[in-house]
């Protein structure tokens, strides 16, 4: 080896180095960046179909609201509750549904009560997305999920016979 090839040498140690932990990071941060967005379209997903499930559960069914709430956070009709004992009293706790959703999260409206444009909506609003990847905000607030439909039997107290 000549002189001038040495000097090169000792000049450019680390450079492979230094060069990986580069490409490493931003490999990490792209993997890292496509499964935040992946979640975040699952959650989009997800509370879409709730608000629909929760729309056609009011529409075929009797008036509720916190029936409705309840089917679309924990799909039940009632609410699971646990009763947890601070201090030596009892105190009743409403979990969680799946993915954190609560029924405070979650508004129903009848519109037209009785007439032929009787309609329900179901809103899911203020959901708090917390993301995982350095580079965004610690958390964000989810559009709000909406879905309006019409009535079919709702307060309906008799069966329809079929013969």
């Amino acid at each position: 080896m000549t002189p001038v090839s040495l000097q090169r040498k000792k000049k450019q140690r680390g450079q492979a180095l230094l060069e990986g932990a580069l490409v490493g990071f931003a490999f990490t941060v792209a993997i890292l960046f496509v499964l935040e967005i992946g979640r975040y379209m699952l959650f989009i997903g997800y509370f879409t179909e709730r608000a629909s499930a929760g729309a056609r559960y009011a529409a075929v069914t009797n008036y509720n609201a916190d029936a409705i709430k309840n089917y679309i956070a924990y799909n039940s009709a009632t609410s699971p509750t646990s009763t947890q004992s601070v201090n030596g009293e009892g105190s009743t706790i409403v979990p969680s549904g799946l993915f954190g959703l609560k029924p405070e999260m979650i508004a129903v409206t009848r519109y037209d009560e009785g007439k032929e444009t009787d309609r329900v909506t179901v809103s899911i609003n203020n959901y708090p997305l917390s993301f995982f990847l350095p580079l965004l905000p610690a958390q964000w607030t989810l559009r709000p999920f909406k879905v309006t439909i019409p009535a079919e039997s709702m307060g309906a107290t008799t069966q329809r016979r079929i013969e």
